[in-house]
């Protein structure tokens, strides 16, 4: 199998490609092992709890805690683990894991497949309805609700179009500049 992490980020000049690790309908978290090149189970979810929509990574990126950068594909199916989604990022839910005394930044990236019927009538994020939001919000707290972390939603950041002409810069005007300095850099190195 391919090394899923190494793929490129953007599809085209408004599109990532995202991979799907776990799909919609799934009670289990699964994650992409580079080492094994197969998918491994990363931990159950507690009990009546389900991934609302695909979930996976942006190929090519790092987060501030070391994987790829989280997305979720909200569309109307669920899809299977591996497949490789040509995407709009529509947002940007701000998390912070707080661990003991320690806070990590771990950023979940709302993108729209660009086949989907959702495409069209979700432009941002903030067109989804409220209670969509606060359902997912709470989905993010429930999945970490019996480790020793905790997950805190800070804030939904609507998607706004790149002005630079480098996309490796930045994913739509999505990313804070600690971030957008990391895919920058990440860019260059793989060019040199």
């Amino acid at each position: 199998m391919t090394n899923l992490f190494k793929l490129p980020t953007w599809a085209d000049k408004g599109h990532i490609h995202a991979v799907v690790e776990t799909p919609r309908g799934s009670c289990c978290k699964l994650e992409f092992d580079g080492k094994l090149r197969a998918f491994i189970l990363s931990k159950p979810l507690m009990t009546g709890l389900a991934y609302p929509y695909d979930w996976g990574f942006i190929p090519s990126t790092k987060a501030e805690d070391g994987d790829p950068l989280d997305v979720l594909m909200i569309h109307d199916a669920a899809t299977y683990p591996g497949t490789v989604l040509r995407c709009r990022p529509i947002g940007i839910l701000e998390v912070v894991q707080v661990t003991g005394r320690k806070r990590k930044r771990n950023d979940r990236i709302f993108a729209v497949p660009g086949r989907s019927p959702f495409v069209g009538n979700l432009p941002d994020i903030r067109s989804l309805p409220a209670r969509a939001i606060v359902e997912l919000e709470k989905f993010f707290t429930a999945t970490d609700a019996l480790k020793k972390k905790r997950a805190r939603v800070s804030r939904m950041v609507r998607a706004r179009s790149c002005d630079e002409g480098d996309k490796s810069i930045s994913l739509l005007g999505i990313f804070n500049t600690r971030t957008m300095a990391r895919v920058r850099s990440e860019a260059v190195s793989k060019r040199a």
